[in-house]
């Protein structure tokens, strides 16, 4: 089932897969790419309900003329999750989507139960490496920077292989307004000012080639929100040149 919903004139595309009366997991995306990121996990949940959805700017949602927000960002999954009935949720985000889904659970800690945070952090790159990329995105289009991108989210291995050139058409054909909206969204949003006691059990993952977000960052998370005093709590934080951190109870 697939659908479309709009919220503060902004239209966004969903879709929903596998047991209709399973427990719902929403995946949310990272900054160029859309929902058929997660099309290789829908087979391994299919007794779970699976959420799925294009990122404002991204896939087949719109990609309006104007700065976006991590706020904007949120009440556009809200509005989402609101119109699917979804409680109890677990949330799977990924860069872009792991900081939506942290402020999502910040926001609406009646709705999430957990989250799983890949290659996440509380703010994305720095400012400067935004505003050259965002130059050369309005100068040149999104294939001048398709290469660097891609070399940052995967290693040299699977870029060498023909499947990666699958990945490279879905970044250079996200919307350019859309990319160019989060110009002032990536350096603004920081998620320091989150709860220090975060009310929702969650797993961090860190790839160790990661350039965007580095695997020590993702060792930040035990100090910077404590996890709860719950029964199914666990935080697993993979870093290969860090300690493993994690608690002894099950996620």
């Amino acid at each position: 089932m697939k659908g479309w919903i709009e919220t503060n004139g902004v239209g966004i595309h969903w879709r929903v897969d596998g047991d209709p009366t399973g427990a719902p997991v929403l995946f949310l995306n990272s900054l160029g790419t859309d929902l058929r990121l997660w099309d290789d996990l829908v087979p391994m949940f299919n007794h779970r309900r699976i959420i799925r959805m294009d990122t404002r700017g991204n896939g087949l949602s719109d990609a309006p003329e104007t700065d976006y927000s991590l706020d904007g960002l949120v009440e556009d999954t809200a509005a989402v999750v609101r119109h699917l009935g979804l409680t109890k949720l677990t949330v799977v985000g990924v860069s872009l989507g792991g900081m939506i889904a942290q402020a999502l659970a910040a926001a609406f800690p009646d709705r999430v139960e957990r989250l799983v945070l890949s290659n996440t952090a509380a703010r994305m790159g720095h400012p400067t490496l935004w505003a050259e990329r965002m130059d050369v995105v309005r100068a040149h289009g999104m294939d001048q920077i398709a290469d660097d991108i891609l070399d940052r989210w995967f290693g040299s291995s699977f870029r060498s292989q023909s499947s990666s050139q699958l990945w490279r058409n879905m970044l250079t054909r996200t919307p350019q307004t859309g990319y160019l909206g989060f110009a002032l969204c990536w350096p603004r949003q920081i998620l320091a000012r989150l709860d220090r006691q975060f009310p929702v059990p969650r797993l961090s993952l860190g790839g160790q080639k990661m350039a965007q977000v580095r695997p020590k960052l993702c060792a930040l998370w035990p100090t910077l929100f404590p996890m709860p005093n719950t029964k199914r709590s666990k935080l697993l934080v993979i870093c290969p040149w860090l300690k493993r951190q994690s608690s002894s109870q099950r996620f």
